[in-house]
């Protein structure tokens, strides 16, 4: 909602809806929604899919409220970019790749989940191609929002991915 009010758009004067990225995407490129705010990567093959279907442009930002959203919202960066799907350049937001999971998850749990992930990393490039390349290899506990969870923070450990 931050980043909606800053060109006016409120719940007041318009239907802010919640929906997943599949419908999104689908509603937006069949006219039914009017603007779209993703959260996930600028490669993600979703904004691809947008901006083949349906012109698209993306809206720019000022300094000012790039550094307002960044102090409140630490686990983001901002770079320019657009010109991939073919619209001009802008300041956008970038956040992190991570998977969250309840700290209520077993920590043995959460290692293997990690060792599974972290070790089949050909399957991810040919699984996930468009968000592999922004996913930390190097570090992972990068800029997240929230610490690692035990079970995971010990697989890096060992392997030496992480201190």
């Amino acid at each position: 909602m931050d980043l909606l009010s800053w060109v006016g758009v409120t719940p007041d004067n318009s239907r802010v809806y919640r929906i997943m990225k599949n419908d999104a995407t689908r509603m937006f490129i069949d006219g039914q929604a009017d603007c779209l705010i993703y959260a996930f990567g600028h490669g993600h093959a979703k904004l691809k899919e947008i901006t083949t279907a349906r012109k698209v442009r993306f809206l720019p930002t000022d300094d000012a409220n790039v550094k307002k959203f960044i102090e409140k919202y630490p686990f983001y960066t901002s770079e320019k970019f657009g010109s991939e799907f073919g619209v001009p350049d802008e300041q956008q937001f970038i956040s992190p790749y991570f998977i969250a999971c309840l700290d209520t998850l077993p920590a043995d749990q959460a290692y293997e989940f990690t060792k599974v992930w972290w070790e089949n990393w050909k399957f991810l490039e040919e699984a996930l191609p468009s968000n592999v390349p922004y996913i930390n290899r190097n570090n992972p506990k990068g800029d997240l929002p929230f610490p690692l969870h035990p079970g995971s923070e010990k697989y890096f450990k060992e392997k030496g991915i992480i201190k």
